[in-house]
């Protein structure tokens, strides 16, 4: 993860901050989890029809941080909205289309409610686990976290979306773009070209710019996107073929081989497409559309979404950026002047990089620079937290997506030695994590310790659960690493 420009570390410390005042304990006690927003360039608004598609994070997001508390009450608050959400893990959740109209949660104050209730994003997660049965310390893949995520809405919020967002969030690595077959549920990762023998130099050469319409409302308020879904069902098979679809895999290798020019007419062709074969979007977003496609140094342009509220994106040349940006805000303050006049004029329009997946971050990590990259914090206490969800899984010293044993430190047993091991053949390979060498050793590292190895004292893990669970990750590592030949 290496290269990730953000969170900065003092955004993680306000979060930690705020959490930190709101609950009564100290900062080095606030986790926090960093979910990062995606963009769609090819292939948009055709993953609740079953399509492929492809997509990438950026260096923007949500930062959720929070304490563990010793009772079922959730206490939550917002940065962007107003208001307190409180209710229990323990209450039966109802999903929005069985309650009764204008009944508000009871816990909710008058300001949550007049915000458009976001509180039911959380009491949706809560919902998901209760409908299936799922309890908090089963094994989840990255995959069935997705399909619960999606759950959330597509029954608890009414909204009859896909499960492209989901993935993007959970399953996009910094560099990568990632292709998904969302019928099958099937992904792979399309890796960046290497410029004057980097990776990280093609990175450099380009930036993702985010412009906004001004437009909020809420999908879930609007039959608008939900509509438009159900006449994609009844055309989906025509749509998909006609527009391209089942070419989308070959499209992609603009993207492997370094061509932005041809990979920006690519994502201007499919926002083209998202207008006329599925009659997406709504004029502000069309006109910003247009826009973006005339700015100075834009390869390509398309809406984020669905184009029916929120922003477009542009792949743009890195030296043009800031032109652009300027470029955009004048021009589109001249067609919808009142929307426009909504938006804070830096926000306007952003400069953006590539981002990585969502994951938990280690507390208290301080980093060298201003961003926060593997490797840069460290452990020195035995952990176990998070033992069933990858992204946020921590053991031991070693085993976790971002932290490490700290120099020196002795691993806490056999399953933490195997993490240490394998994070020392990932240095070797360059920061390989394809490696299929390194991934091979862990798995069999792991296997052997499964068979009678002891662990540490205080353990609040399942052994046996957090190696199924970190099994998954590696095999997935394995198989990619043999489909894109990585030693």
């Amino acid at each position: 993860m290496s290269g990730v420009s953000w969170p900065r570390e003092n955004e993680l410390n306000e979060v930690k901050e705020i959490v930190s005042a709101m609950a009564g304990r100290g900062p080095e006690e606030v986790r926090v989890v960093v979910s990062p927003y995606r963009i769609c360039p090819l292939g948009a608004h055709i993953d609740h029809q079953g399509g492929t598609v492809s997509a990438m994070t950026i260096n923007k997001g949500i930062l959720l941080g929070f304490i563990p508390s010793d009772d079922t009450e959730v206490i939550l608050r917002s940065g962007q909205f107003n208001g307190e959400v409180r209710f229990s893990v323990d209450e039966v959740q109802q999903p929005k289309p069985i309650r009764k109209k204008g009944e508000p949660h009871a816990t909710d104050s008058p300001k949550l409610q007049e915000t458009g209730n976001w509180g039911n994003f959380a009491r949706g997660a809560v919902y998901a686990l209760q409908s299936r049965g799922i309890s908090l310390t089963r094994v989840l893949t990255v995959q069935a976290l997705a399909l619960l995520l999606l759950l959330i809405e597509n029954e608890y919020l009414g909204l009859k979306n896909g499960i492209l967002d989901q993935s993007a969030i959970l399953l996009s690595s910094h560099g990568f773009l990632t292709h998904m077959n969302c019928k099958t549920k099937a992904h792979k990762l399309i890796p960046s070209p290497k410029l004057n023998g980097e990776q990280s130099d093609f990175q450099k050469s380009y930036k993702i710019l985010l412009a906004f319409s001004g437009l909020k409302n809420a999908l879930t308020n609007s039959p608008g996107y939900n509509l438009r879904v159900v006449e994609c069902h009844e055309a989906a098979g025509i749509l998909l073929n006609a527009s391209g679809n089942d070419k989308l895999e070959p499209r992609l290798q603009a993207w492997a081989s370094g061509n932005l020019k041809e990979f920006g007419k690519l994502i201007s062709a499919s926002g083209l497409s998202s207008i006329q074969n599925y009659e997406c979007g709504c004029e502000p977003l069309k006109q910003l559309y247009e826009i973006l496609l005339k700015a100075p140094g834009v390869y390509g342009a398309r809406f984020s979404g669905a184009g029916f509220r929120g922003c477009c994106l542009a792949f743009v040349d890195a030296n043009l950026a800031e032109e652009a940006v300027t470029f955009v805000t004048e021009e589109y303050r001249k067609v919808q002047p009142k929307l426009a006049s909504q938006i804070i004029t830096e926000k306007a329009a952003l400069i953006c990089e590539a981002g990585d997946c969502a994951r938990a971050l280690n507390i208290g990590v301080q980093a060298a620079d201003s961003a926060i990259s593997l490797g840069k914090g460290c452990s020195r206490k035995c952990e176990s937290e998070f033992c069933s969800v990858p992204p946020f899984l921590r053991y031991g010293k070693y085993c976790g997506l971002l932290y490490s044993g700290c120099p020196g430190e002795k691993p806490c047993d056999g399953l933490d030695a195997c993490c240490m091991k394998h994070d020392s053949c990932i240095q070797a390979k360059n920061n390989d994590y394809l490696s299929q060498e390194c991934s091979q050793k862990f798995i069999s590292c792991m296997n052997k310790f499964k068979t009678g190895g002891r662990t540490f004292k205080g353990n609040k893990c399942k052994v046996n659960e957090v190696i199924d669970v970190i099994s998954v990750v590696m095999e997935a590592a394995l198989l990619a690493g043999r489909a894109l030949h990585k030693p």
